[in-house]
């Protein structure tokens, strides 16, 4: 069977070079008349402009007005212009309206004097929804729907627990709604404090694209990518029409499908060996033949020992089928793991990975089912093979996502524990409890010194005490965002102090974070997290807690240092998440 696939692959690539060969014109030319049909396509196009007072710093001399004026005029008369500029509340400054109208587009330039950039907040999702919307009720129907929005820094509203959510719901519900509508959305971010993977999120789930632009002088060249990639360029939906040309297949198809019959039928076809088998003594009345007989016996002995050798190599490739088939209804061992669900959308914070393959996607009848309309109904899976964990996407719509990286249909990738797996935007940890932390097995403390550790064969490690022993379940935390640098960090002493402090123990380099922020100590065979009466608070499952009032951790936890999250991990407590009290 492999060798006849391989005699099919081979035959296909000659013929699709022999196509490509007698066709190249007739792709050329629908290409052309698609470029061409595109750039007499209308234009609806609404411009989002963040005016938030941080914004001053990255365009001081407000070249946006002046690019905006240059970029207004150089769409034709079909094109349409709309402004939104948002900070703490997002306005509608101009509707639509014509920039081929010399009036409408002195009044388009009289609002941009709005743009001051004296806003005290960013609140982006209203932005978007009064852009989307504006769109939805006055663009035309054949026309290309076009959003461009440009911001510096995050989702800030004044309130985390409520700019967590905004930005939740613009992510999912506002990017889904935009997609709907047929509105692609460009997104430019002025600086390194701007929240790319909420852009990078906006443009990709909206077929758009994002940019960068690091100082004043780069929003020109910005812009001008922008309009070729609105005027000029097709679609990813566009490539793909060329190969279906048909006039294509009528080039030379008669002989070369007329060639693989015979060359494919022969070598399974052993039979006729025993005829020229048994006809060799009719032959030997002539004397004067004796050689072409004995040549022909040779020929016909080199065809049984070719086929005698396919019979063979079928019989092999039949064989390891059958192990293989074995090998998978035989049970295996399967090492502990979990995916952690950083947002909760499956409603349980820890799930154990422990069948040969765990199949993830929006029917219920997945072993993880995510019950949400952008994940496909088969979207991907895990499976466990030659000792590792494989994640293989299965031709989702939304695409599977391997620490921020697209992973290709039917492609496994092998998983390592820390990796952060994304089915469209839904974001899991993979974690492998055996691994959380290397070698040691119990931990001691004592007052003189933070931690003493124990190898597995009761031996003291260099420099701990015997004093107070306790056997203690090891933890983790797991940095979702990487804000740290450390994807896994290890919670190797009694009390862990965290903050913005270089002496802290897990330090946080982030400005709203306190100095010193929060501890997480371990006692009574537990672990305890408390708020050090932080400025913007600690909160444990999206609750704040109160300061200096201690709250007993559980494995699967979530925690945030004001935004920075972390997710809570012990090592045994797998995979429900609770923990057992009684033990």
């Amino acid at each position: 069977m492999e060798l006849r696939g391989k005699m099919i692959i081979v035959l296909g690539i000659l013929f699709f070079f022999i196509q490509i060969q007698s066709g190249n014109g007739q792709v050329k030319g629908t290409d052309t008349s698609e470029h061409d049909q595109k750039s007499q396509q209308p234009l609806d196009m609404v411009l989002v402009l963040d005016n938030s007072g941080s914004m001053k710093k990255n365009d001081p001399q407000f070249l946006t007005r002046e690019v905006v004026t240059k970029f207004m005029v150089g769409f034709g008369e079909k094109a349409r212009l709309a402004m939104v500029i948002f900070d703490k509340e997002a306005e509608l400054a101009e509707s639509l309206m014509n920039t081929d109208d010399p009036d409408a587009r002195a009044r388009f330039l009289k609002s941009l004097n709005k743009v001051n950039y004296k806003g005290p907040f960013s609140n982006i999702p209203a932005a978007i929804e009064r852009a989307i919307y504006e769109i939805k009720t006055r663009g035309r129907k054949d026309a290309q729907k076009i959003i461009i929005f440009m911001t510096d820094g995050i989702v800030d509203t004044g309130d985390k627990k409520r700019d967590f959510e905004r930005e939740k719901w613009l992510k999912q519900d506002l990017a889904k709604e935009s997609k709907k509508q047929g509105i692609r959305i460009f997104s430019i971010a002025f600086s390194n404090t701007a929240d790319f993977s909420l852009i990078q999120t906006l443009a990709l789930k909206t077929e758009g694209e994002y940019f960068r632009a690091y100082g004043p002088d780069d929003i020109q060249d910005v812009f001008e990518k922008i309009s070729k990639a609105i005027s000029g360029l097709p679609k990813k939906s566009d490539s793909l029409t060329p190969p279906k040309v048909q006039p294509v297949t009528t080039a030379v198809p008669t002989k070369k499908t007329e060639r693989p019959k015979p060359s494919t039928l022969q070598p399974a076809k052993p039979s006729p060996i025993t005829i020229e088998v048994t006809a060799p003594p009719a032959r030997k009345e002539s004397p004067a033949q004796k050689d072409d007989i004995f040549s022909h016996l040779i020929l016909a002995g080199i065809v049984i020992l070719l086929g005698v050798t396919i019979i063979i190599m079928v019989l092999i490739i039949k064989s390891r089928s059958l192990t293989k088939e074995r090998v998978v209804t035989e049970p295996r061992a399967i090492p502990l793991a979990d995916l952690i669900d950083v947002e909760n959308v499956t409603g349980n914070k820890t799930l154990a990975l422990n069948k040969r393959i765990t199949k993830i996607g929006r029917n219920p009848d997945n072993d993880i089912p995510i019950v949400r309309d952008t994940v496909s109904g088969f979207h991907a899976m895990i499976e466990y093979k030659d000792d590792f964990f494989y994640l293989e996407d299965q031709r989702s719509m939304n695409k599977t996502y391997l620490n921020e990286e697209e992973i290709g249909p039917h492609a496994p990738k092998r998983l390592k524990s820390g990796d952060e797996i994304m089915f469209d935007i839904h974001k899991f940890l993979f974690i492998l409890p055996d691994q959380i932390p290397s070698g040691a097995t119990v931990m001691h403390f004592d007052e003189e010194s933070d931690t003493s550790i124990y190898d597995g064969a009761g031996a003291k490690m260099p420099g701990s005490s015997p004093r107070n022993v306790l056997s203690i379940q090891r933890a983790m935390l797991v940095d979702v965002k990487s804000i740290t640098n450390e994807k896994s960090i290890i919670l190797k002493k009694r009390i862990t102090r965290i903050g913005r402090g270089i002496k802290n123990d897990v330090t946080i380099p982030e400005e709203t974070v306190s100095g010193f922020h929060a501890t997480i100590e371990c006692r009574d065979e537990f672990y305890y997290l408390e708020d050090q009466r932080s400025r913007n608070k600690t909160f444990l499952n999206n609750e704040a807690i109160v300061p200096n009032s201690p709250v007993k951790l559980k494995s699967g936890d979530e925690i945030m240092f004001n935004g920075c999250e972390f997710v809570f991990l012990l090592e045994d407590q797998f995979p429900s998440g609770e923990t057992d009290e009684g033990s």
